[in-house]
């Protein structure tokens, strides 16, 4: 009896697109290669926008030290940097791989020569189609993975705050996630064929599918993070150890409040231990009050109505993110924003092995605003010079200023705050700063202020006033003389004395594809400022960032006296070129300055042209008490900045005012006696080593996943 002869391999149906790869492999090969240049010219495009332009070589780190006392410390860094340039750093890296995708598919079926059999050649155009669409939607996957995390703010702000222009920056990268599982999933179809013929297509097969499940996975874990999580509970209850317990001084301050006080508690619809910490803080400050204090929970994207009219009454709301909005008084007028990470100091990670620094500061933080808000005592009058031509805070009736020469809404807004602001305009015979004064402002001067004014000033500064110390706030952009020198103050010997120099140029810079000319600078906090824990950098947070035109340096004096701490506060940004003149711009454009750099090294040299950020801001402090403020620039509080926001709120710049006056007049400490509470982590004993903690379980999980793995194989193997 004859034995039955093998039955033939299937053949496989044919497919279009493996069809045409086979038989037009030059013209594939082209096509590939005109799709590379257009990826190409996608990475060339990302790559010329994160790198920007390149003016003339800067001065030397030798010669700025030794030349510019304006040139910012090496251990101030940027607060203000350009986010996209990282993304284009991403769109280049990505569009660059798809490019040698395609172009290494081109050059091999140009190279290569095809199979014999029509079966194999058609087997090869399969995998050479799941091999391109594989990676290619590899790639877009990953890069809108990254470009998700990026723009991650994107997704708070519109989900949050509302604002539905941000949605495009969380459906572009999901949109690029759903091509790429697309494509690698259409990728695997003519592959699909053969897969039980062919060993290796259906390996090929079985690893897209998997890498494909793997980055669906991850992302499906993320988007249910991002959107789910915020409703479930995850609570730690630790009033076992009177961590939720408020001080007796707090609870008899509470009781005594004569005022009705409402807390809104603007958090994120998440049960998180920092945010459940503020929640519990407040509830018991409600429980502990006799019906005054009333907190009241607000979710920006859960009461989205609600929260919109909350901040069109308090505009303080549109520059911030999460946190405590307290409002005192019958007429809800007083009112101060705190931000959610005031209510924490420290870090809450820690080597192994050492317990976490963090601690929480809450109850000492809002009673410390309440205290404020709720005294009964007159209001602190705010002094706004009138003798050189400054911004006029209160024009005569019927006069008509330039909305540059004035400053209405600043007064508007700081009297909102519970501030007297009055202007001050010195006896010509015998000049005196008031007594009732709590701080002088000297904003944007036009002329020189005499030295009989500039001596008043010094006498309030200097001079004992009771309990009381002068505190000064200077803001001087520059001003120029008929011959075009910037003029000075006249203050520049005072402040000195504080460790502060003024200087007497300009700053100019490159122009920037954002729209920026020669005279505009985008101005952000210092990072200096926030390690030492400058109130008005940690009050209004790393975010913040404006842009005025017409700046004048300011910087610490190196070396100063030991009597006057003074740090940074605001810089200009870094990573574009700027330099400083002496003179009125006769020209307002970069390239015209830098032909004649590159003509005259010297004039390069003395113009201190760098790429590093420049300081604009100096705090000067005397032991905890602020003392003065100098900032190169009196426009940012002018009514036409003012009139540039949109809806008539008012600019970040007044919030920077308000925090700057809030801490020179040191605003009244607690005195509640009221001690941090440190977070406690929870270790494993000893005895739970490494091994069996963390190997173990890995080890455990690998052998499952590969048993599991084996017997799938060894059931299809059988079925085949």
């Amino acid at each position: 009896m004859q034995p039955n002869p093998p039955s033939p391999a299937p053949v496989s149906p044919p497919d279009p697109i493996s069809e045409f790869i086979r038989h037009q492999r030059h013209k594939t090969a082209y096509v590939l290669l005109a799709f590379s240049i257009l990826f190409l010219a996608l990475c060339a495009w990302g790559v010329v926008k994160a790198a920007g332009s390149a003016p003339p070589a800067a001065a030397t780190d030798s010669e700025k030290t030794s030349n510019d006392p304006f040139a910012l410390d090496e251990s101030t860094t940027a607060a203000v940097k350009d986010p996209a340039r990282n993304d284009y750093r991403v769109a280049a890296i990505a569009a660059g791989a798809c490019c040698l995708v395609l172009v290494g598919a081109a050059f091999w079926l140009l190279a290569s020569l095809p199979p014999e059999s029509e079966a194999q050649q058609r087997a090869q155009a399969r995998a050479l189609v799941l091999g391109i669409g594989g990676l290619i939607g590899a790639v877009l996957i990953l890069a809108g993975i990254a470009f998700l995390y990026r723009w991650s703010d994107s997704l708070s702000d519109w989900l949050d705050k509302g604002k539905t222009k941000e949605a495009k920056w969380v459906l572009l990268p999901l949109l690029m996630i759903v091509v790429g599982s697309g494509l690698m999933f259409l990728a695997s179809f003519p592959a699909r064929a053969e897969e039980r013929n062919n060993p290796l297509l259906r390996r090929l097969v079985y690893s897209a599918n998997f890498g494909l499940t793997l980055l669906l996975l991850f992302v499906a874990l993320v988007v249910v993070n991002i959107f789910l999580g915020p409703k479930l509970p995850n609570k730690l209850d630790t009033t076992a150890e009177n961590f939720y317990s408020l001080s007796t001084g707090s609870k008899e301050f509470l009781a005594r409040l004569d005022q009705p006080v409402i807390a809104y508690a603007i958090l994120p619809e998440v049960s998180h231990r920092l945010y459940d910490d503020i929640r519990r803080l407040l509830e018991n400050c409600a429980d502990n009050s006799n019906g005054q204090f009333t907190y009241k929970p607000l979710s920006p994207s859960g009461n989205k109505n609600e929260y919109l009219a909350l901040t069109k009454k308090y505009p303080v709301l549109e520059v911030s993110d999460y946190g405590v909005l307290l409002v005192v008084g019958a007429d809800e007028k007083r009112h101060v924003f705190i931000r959610d990470d005031e209510f924490f100091e420290g870090s809450s990670f820690a080597p192994r092995g050492e317990q976490p620094s963090r601690t929480f500061v809450g109850e000492a933080r809002l009673m410390k605003e309440l205290l404020f808000l709720a005294e009964s005592e007159a209001k602190a009058v705010v002094y706004f010079t009138q003798s050189a031509g400054e911004l006029n805070i209160d024009p005569p009736p019927g006069e008509e200023l330039k909305p540059s020469a004035t400053a209405n809404r600043l007064r508007l807004f700081l009297e909102r705050s519970n501030l007297a602001v009055k202007p001050l305009k010195f006896d010509p015979v015998t000049p005196k700063v008031p007594d009732d004064a709590a701080v002088v402002v000297v904003a944007e001067p036009v002329s020189t202020l005499a030295e009989q004014h500039v001596e008043a000033i010094r006498r309030y500064m200097t001079e004992p006033r009771g309990t009381k110390k002068g505190k000064l706030i200077v803001l001087a952009g520059p001003q120029f003389e008929p011959t075009g020198e910037v003029r000075k103050t006249g203050l520049e010997g005072l402040l000195l004395e504080f460790n502060i120099r003024l200087g007497a140029q300009l700053i100019l810079g490159v122009e920037t594809r954002e729209g920026l000319d020669i005279l505009s600078h985008v101005i952000g906090f210092a990072e200096s400022a926030r390690r030492a824990r400058n109130p008005v950098a940690m009050g209004l947070g790393e975010k913040t960032a404006f842009v005025t035109p017409l700046w004048r340096p300011v910087a610490p004096v190196r070396d100063g006296g030991p009597a006057y701490r003074a740090v940074t506060l605001l810089i200009t940004e870094p990573g574009r070129y700027s330099w400083l003149e002496d003179r009125r711009p006769t020209e307002f454009r970069a390239a015209k300055y830098f032909e004649e750099f590159r003509k005259d090294p010297a004039l390069l040299r003395a113009k201190q042209l760098t790429d590093e950020a420049r300081p604009v801001g100096v705090a000067a402090s005397e032991g905890e008490s602020g003392r003065v403020v100098v900032i190169g620039n009196g426009l940012m509080i002018s009514d036409i900045y003012a009139q540039q926001s949109r809806d008539g709120v008012d600019p970040i710049t007044f919030d920077l005012m308000g925090a700057t006056i809030d801490w020179l007049r040191d605003r009244p400490p607690v005195t509640f006696n009221i001690e941090a509470k440190k977070y406690k982590s929870f270790s494993l004993p000893a005895s739970a080593d490494e091994t069996r903690g963390l190997w173990f379980p890995l080890l455990f999980g690998l052998v499952v996943v590969v048993g599991l793995g084996a017997s799938v194989w060894i059931v299809r193997r059988r079925a085949a």
